[in-house]
């Protein structure tokens, strides 16, 4: 039996065909702090962190998961996990397919969907 832990959540990604415009939504309307960034393994895009909880905004058709995303909701909820290796093998012990994978800078993710059709994503902590 393989063990890991869900720390916390990680972050709340909106997935948007304009994201100029939903940043300055978000940041004129709610007076959210995002700013632009780009780093290894995504295109540009805009975040912030929000307490514990990253927000971002990223274009939909650069997005790391699959292009049926398009017509798939257009939030993504993350966790953060302790050990990928581990999670993986708990996600094959409970027969759960693993529909995406990718590395964010320094960050090993995987995706799932729930029950809804929603993507789950789960990835270890950035460091530092």
């Amino acid at each position: 039996m393989t063990t890991f832990n869900v720390f916390e959540m990680k972050s709340v990604v909106l997935v948007s065909d304009d994201i100029d415009a939903t940043a300055a939504f978000y940041r004129e309307v709610l007076q959210l702090p995002l700013h632009s960034e780009q780093h290894r393994g995504t295109q540009r895009h805009w975040a912030a962190q929000l307490g514990p909880i990253h927000f971002a905004i990223h274009e939909r058709k650069t997005f790391w998961l699959p292009a049926e995303l398009a017509t798939m909701p257009a939030t993504i909820v993350s966790f953060t996990v302790d050990n990928i290796d581990d999670f993986v093998a708990h996600l094959a012990a409970k027969n759960v397919e693993i529909v995406a994978r990718t590395m964010i800078g320094p960050m090993s993710m995987v995706a799932l969907r729930d029950p809804d059709g929603r993507h789950v994503c789960c990835g270890t902590r950035w460091p530092g």
